[in-house]
């Protein structure tokens, strides 16, 4: 089954590459994506297609 993912960091949707996130080095963060659109936007979608046993994840410090 699909369980939906939000990541937010620094307040914007992301995918970042795991193990690359590090408060003591944020220059070393390594990103695959980032969204255009806000967090909402991805939670209204995954309400409308009935996708249940999500989560949202904060990275970092923002």
């Amino acid at each position: 089954m699909f369980r939906p993912c939000i990541d937010l960091h620094e307040g914007r949707v992301k995918q970042i590459v795991g193990g690359s996130i590090d408060d003591a080095q944020p220059d070393a963060l390594r990103t695959n994506f980032v969204s255009d659109k806000p967090p909402a936007w991805f939670a209204k979608l995954y309400r409308r297609d009935n996708l249940r046993g999500g989560h949202v994840i904060k990275l970092g410090q923002g």
